[in-house]
C-alpha cells in the first residue's frame, strides 16, 4: 500500500506552515475561497475572521470524516470478532463492539466538534458585528444625493386614489420590533 505524499506549505498572509496531502490542500483552499466570496470581508480583521471561520469549517468536515472512518474501520474489525448466523444481529453486534472499543476516541471527537462549532458561531457573530459597524460607517461617510435624503410622498391625489392601487413608495413600511 502506497503512503500518501505530504507537501509543506507556508501561507504568505499568516506565515503559518502546514503539512497536508495535495488533495487536502486543494479542498482547504477551495473552502477558504468560498467563504471569502460568501462573507465578503473587508480589511485585515474581517479577512482574518473569515479565514478562521473557513478553516474551522474545513476542520469540522475533516473531523466528521475521521469519525466515520474510525467507526467503519472498527466495525469491520469487530465483524471478524463476532459470530452470529443472523446478518442483522451480526451487524448490530459489530457496531456495538466498534463503539465500545473506541468510546474514548468518539468522546474526544465529539468534544472537538462541540468546541469547533462554538468557535465558528462566536467568530461568525463577531464578523457580522464588525461588518455591520463598517457598513454603518461607510454609509455615514458616503455623500447623499437629494433623492436619497428626501422621503417619497405618502399621499396620492384624489383622482389617483379612486382608480389606482397604491405604489410601494406610497405604503409606509413598519419597522421590525
Amino acid at each position: 500500500m502506497a503512503l500518501p505524499e505530504f507537501n509543506g506549505f507556508k501561507h504568505p498572509f499568516t506565515g503559518r506552515a502546514t503539512l497536508m496531502t495535495e488533495d487536502d490542500r486543494k479542498e482547504h483552499i477551495f473552502a477558504i475561497r468560498e467563504f471569502v466570496h460568501e462573507l465578503d470581508p473587508r480589511g485585515y480583521l474581517e479577512i482574518r475572521l473569515t479565514r478562521t471561520i473557513a478553516i474551522d469549517h474545513w476542520r469540522l468536515d475533516r473531523l466528521k470524516a475521521v469519525e466515520e472512518n474510525l467507526y467503519a474501520f472498527e466495525s469491520f474489525a469487530a465483524a471478524a470478532r463476532t459470530d452470529n448466523e443472523h446478518p442483522q444481529v451480526h451487524h448490530a453486534l459489530s457496531q456495538a463492539l466498534a463503539f465500545a472499543t473506541q468510546a474514548k476516541a468518539f468522546n474526544t471527537l465529539s468534544l472537538c466538534e462541540q468546541r469547533l462549532n462554538r468557535a465558528i458561531l462566536n467568530n461568525l457573530k463577531l464578523l457580522m458585528k464588525l461588518q455591520a459597524q463598517r457598513r454603518k460607517q461607510e454609509s455615514k461617510s458616503r455623500p447623499h444625493t437629494p433623492a436619497e435624503t428626501q422621503p417619497a410622498p405618502l399621499t396620492r391625489t384624489a383622482a389617483a386614489s379612486e382608480t389606482a392601487a397604491p405604489t410601494a413608495a406610497e405604503i409606509p413600511l413598519q419597522e421590525a420590533a
